[in-house]
């Protein structure tokens, strides 16, 4: 029964030292570890990372209504408008910095994705605001 108990705090202990060093807070920011990618993934791995550690974060109304608003296919509308929330909510995240939101700005302005369409101008006045 002692042994049980010992396991159960190790495997414990483990795992939270583990989870710390996967989400490192630096100048109350989140940082993203690239030493854990696999050597050509650290960009798709950081904007996982971006988007996952956003997924909680409410986007103002006015940008639901017009994600809501947008007049796309009924068959992808809600996939197209969840992507495009998960975009939009790093840059909403106050736990993502500049420098990271940046990165996701210039990413996806220069990405030929013709489903971002209605949310570049967002976009860019992200970028505007956080590359000063």
């Amino acid at each position: 029964m002692k042994f049980k108990n010992f396991a159960v705090f190790c495997l414990f202990a483990l795992s939270v030292s583990v989870f710390s060093q996967q989400n490192t807070v630096q100048n109350n920011y989140l940082v993203f570890d690239a030493s854990k990618s696999l050597p050509g993934n650290e960009i798709i791995d950081r904007i996982q990372f971006l988007m996952s550690n956003s997924e909680a974060v409410e986007l103002p109304v006015d940008v639901v209504n017009k994600l809501n608003n947008l007049n796309d296919s009924s068959e992808v509308a809600q996939k197209l408008n969840f992507y495009r929330a998960s975009i939009l909510r790093v840059f909403y995240n106050p736990k993502i910095s500049p420098k990271d939101k940046v990165f996701m700005a210039e990413r996806y302005l220069s990405s030929q994705d013709s489903s971002i369409e209605p949310i570049l101008p967002d976009i860019e006045k992200f970028l505007m605001k956080y590359k000063n």
